[in-house]
Parts: C-alpha cells; sequence; structure tokens
C-alpha cells in the first residue's frame, strides 16, 4: 500500500498553491510560516517529488505541483460535498432537522 499523506500536509499544500505562497496560507488555516513550510516539506518527502522550486523570493510550483494541486483541490471539493450529505433520517420528526442541516451544509460548500 503506499503511503497516503496526511491531511494536514495536504491542506497546507493546496492553501499555499491557490494563495501563492506560505504566507498568505499560514494567516489562511490560522498557523505560523513554519507550520505550513514543515508540512509542504513532509508532503514532498511522501510523495517523493518537488511541488515548489524555492526561490530567493518565495516559492513557485513546479509543473507536478501545479498538477497535484488542481487533483488535491478537487479531492477536498469532493470529500467536502460528501461530508455535507445528511444521514438518511430515522424518524419522521428528524426529517426537517436533517434537511435544514444539508441546507446549511450546502451553503457552505458552495463558498469553496
Amino acid at each position: 500500500m503506499k503511503n497516503i499523506p496526511p491531511l494536514t500536509a495536504l491542506r497546507c499544500f493546496e492553501a499555499a498553491s491557490r494563495l501563492g505562497g506560505v504566507t498568505l496560507a499560514a494567516r489562511e488555516l490560522h498557523v505560523t510560516h513554519s507550520a505550513v513550510s514543515q508540512q509542504i516539506r513532509i508532503l514532498e518527502d511522501t510523495l517523493g517529488v518537488a511541488l515548489f522550486v524555492r526561490e530567493a523570493r518565495g516559492l513557485r510550483l513546479t509543473e507536478e505541483g501545479r498538477l497535484y494541486a488542481l487533483e488535491i483541490r478537487s479531492a477536498l471539493r469532493t470529500s467536502q460535498t460528501r461530508r455535507c450529505w445528511p444521514k438518511p433520517a430515522r424518524k419522521r420528526a428528524n426529517w426537517s432537522l436533517q434537511r435544514c442541516r444539508r441546507l446549511l451544509c450546502i451553503g457552505c460548500c458552495l463558498a469553496l
């Protein structure tokens, strides 16, 4: 079985690739710059490929990183959408509560 990358590393990588830098990703995720950098390094070590090129003024995505970012973004959206689906209600009274939760969660998914 292949090594599965940690979810935290995937989230940090997705944010850094989308926002164009570690500092902005750290702000969005409410963690330190160092934490994001470390998670990206863990992800690169797990995958065995460089996702960013380190430059004097920050990071630049490699071609592999760009393609992987597209896959990760899609996978995170799919998992977020699936998480929003309510479990089947066992009682008729729970139906409206489940429906309200689903509608609220769909709103949060659309914000992605």
